[in-house]
């Protein structure tokens, strides 16, 4: 192990649960998991490059937030998809990334990260439904703040984790809640989009789970949904000629060029046409594109999804 990636190791455990000889043990695991003994020259450099990256999302996963649960009141902007995480037996546990506008107990009201963890005993498919884009909620997580970014929330699970939907009757108005979820998170332009990718860290991961959300109004210009993948091409009303924008912004393999945005499957309801507020993250893929993962919808202006994935037909709903 050579001193620059010793010193990573070090950085990435500091403040932390974990010490470096843990760092430098899960680094040895890692880098033989991805084949990195038998590599040599760039291969290798690349490979010892993810092999850290890979010890600093298990220092994250391993940092659990100690405390009370609270009662939270939350407006809900959706979910990040269901991920495997490492277990401490070796194995691997299903983890459920939800956001939303909280306002903790003596704490300003602000953006939160929920890690929905099944370990704990929840049911990360139930909480996925209940964190529909606007739902109102009552949920009972501990929270803890993220170092990273101001007024910000990661709010872990417990075996005392319930979430519940408000009542129609005893929720603010869609609008109140549509313009709070605004209020907390940044509009970004697609003419500009390269000013509003959202925080990474040193080796270009999403700060705090993906807590720098942003939001885009947008048309769907293409909507793709595949077994394993579901992804709309969007633009918005910056963009005059999409053939204007930038290569590593313009999705040349869709059949309208626009910006990529990934979306999770049961999200995947609206066809070409639709208008839509969007809300994820923006990042530099590996290939350089920038795209949009996306974590809600609030639909708008809706025409019908076909079932080979793209659409046509009347307006459906008109919610502005």
């Amino acid at each position: 192990m050579n001193e620059e990636i010793e010193t990573k190791l070090a950085q990435i455990v500091a403040n932390k649960s974990e010490d470096l000889d843990w760092a430098k043990s899960i680094y040895n695991e890692k880098l033989t998991e991805i084949g990195g003994r038998d590599a040599e020259g760039d291969q290798l450099e690349m490979l010892q490059n993810h092999a850290v990256r890979l010890v600093k999302s298990e220092v994250n996963k391993g940092e659990r937030v100690t405390g009370d649960v609270e009662k939270l009141n939350v407006v809900a902007i959706g979910h990040g998809g269901i991920r495997n995480w490492s277990s401490d037996n070796g194995g691997t546990r299903e983890v459920l990334l939800t956001f939303g506008v909280v306002k903790p107990e003596d704490k300003p009201m602000g953006l939160g990260v929920f890690i929905n963890d099944e370990e704990e005993g929840v049911d990360i498919y139930n909480i996925k439904e209940k964190f529909d884009t606007l739902n109102e909620i009552e949920a009972y997580y501990t929270v803890g703040q993220a170092d990273e970014l101001p007024n910000t929330y990661i709010l872990n699970s417990t075996d005392e984790t319930r979430v519940d939907v408000k009542d129609e009757s005893e929720a603010a108005s869609e609008d109140k809640r549509r313009s709070l979820l605004q209020e907390h998170t940044q509009e970004a332009k697609l003419d500009s989009v390269k000013d509003y990718l959202s925080a990474t860290n040193a080796d270009g991961y999403s700060v705090a789970f993906g807590a720098d959300v942003k939001r885009m109004n947008a048309t769907i210009v293409d909507a793709v949904d595949l077994d394993n993948t579901s992804i709309y091409t969007i633009l918005d009303d910056t963009v005059i000629d999409p053939s204007e924008l930038d290569d590593d912004v313009r999705d040349d393999r869709a059949q309208t060029p626009g910006m990529t945005a990934w979306c999770p499957k049961d999200m995947m309801k609206y066809g070409v046409n639709s208008q839509v507020e969007v809300y994820g993250s923006i990042s530099t893929m590996d290939d350089g594109q920038v795209a949009m993962n996306i974590y809600g919808i609030v639909p708008l202006i809706t025409f019908e999804l076909e079932e080979d994935g793209n659409s046509g037909g009347d307006v459906d709903v008109s919610s502005i």
